[in-house]
């Protein structure tokens, strides 16, 4: 589940889990 942490926040996964990109 490392994709899941972006620091761009712009993968599909940061976006459904509030990301630091959001």
């Amino acid at each position: 589940m490392s994709d899941d942490i972006i620091l761009d926040g712009k993968n599909a996964n940061d976006e459904k889990s509030s990301g630091p990109g959001k």
